[in-house]
């Protein structure tokens, strides 16, 4: 009898030793996880920061994880991850299996830098007769120059280093993520041409199988707005970048 009641006591711990653990487990790991860019520029950083809030928000724990621009946005499709942190309007139109966040996150101002040529940039057309750099993936830029002299790389680093190793005239970024690349790799000569090529909302996307986040993420991102989450959150990663456009 003293020995069945030493067993049971010996099991009965292991069961709560076991789910304890579990417990820890679980509390550890995220709810979803989102694909995004490398972070390596300011804008990058912004973004994360507006969607792990929003998220925080609505009580669903989630890990950023970086991808290079394609892979992340395949991987969000595929399933092999739950969300894109952020992209242009209509990219579902392709990816069929993700779906759009209505209320766009931020805006972006897509730039173009140059080290050795100077013009007045007059949309993408105006691009036509230099070698471009950017990097792959980044959907609004490709959708634009298509037919162009493209030199694409794995990362907007290495599309400013390209830049001013004089193997292409111009490179594609964000205004704020060019402008931290800059400061990054500490380029001196490298400029942004006037005026912007294009201003666009950026929106969030998640996996079809997360539907029911769809509403609940565009009340929280208005709400944000509403709070001037943007402004502030913009204000405390840029700490020294000129946000003048």
């Amino acid at each position: 009898m003293m020995l069945l009641s030493l067993v049971l006591r010996y099991i009965r711990n292991t069961l709560l030793i076991i789910g304890l653990c579990m417990c820890r487990l679980s509390a550890a790991e995220p709810q979803m996880v989102i694909a995004s860019f490398p972070i390596q520029d300011d804008f990058n950083a912004i973004m994360r920061q507006l969607v792990l809030e929003a998220y925080a928000r609505v009580g669903v724990k989630v890990e950023i994880r970086s991808f290079p621009g394609e892979r992340a946005i395949i991987m969000a499709n595929s399933g092999a991850v739950d969300g894109d942190l952020f992209r242009i309007a209509g990219v579902e139109e392709q990816y069929k299996n993700l779906m759009m966040i209505p209320e766009a996150v931020h805006q972006m101002h897509m730039a173009a830098f140059a080290k050795d040529v100077r013009f007045e940039v007059k949309g993408w057309a105006s691009l036509a007769p230099y070698r471009i750099s950017y990097e792959i993936g980044t959907k609004l830029a490709e959708e634009n120059i298509k037919g162009m002299m493209l030199e694409p790389v794995v990362d907007s680093m290495t599309a400013f280093r390209m830049l001013d190793m004089g193997r292409s005239d111009v490179a594609l970024e964000s205004y704020i993520g060019g402008m931290s690349v800059i400061r990054s790799l500490k380029l001196e000569d490298i400029y942004v041409l006037r005026p912007m090529l294009e201003t666009l909302d950026m929106y969030h996307y998640v996996h079809k199988r997360h539907r029911e986040l769809v509403p609940q993420l565009t009340k929280v991102i208005r709400q944000m707005k509403a709070e001037n989450r943007q402004t502030d959150i913009t204000r405390q990663v840029m700490t020294q970048v000129d946000s003048g456009l």
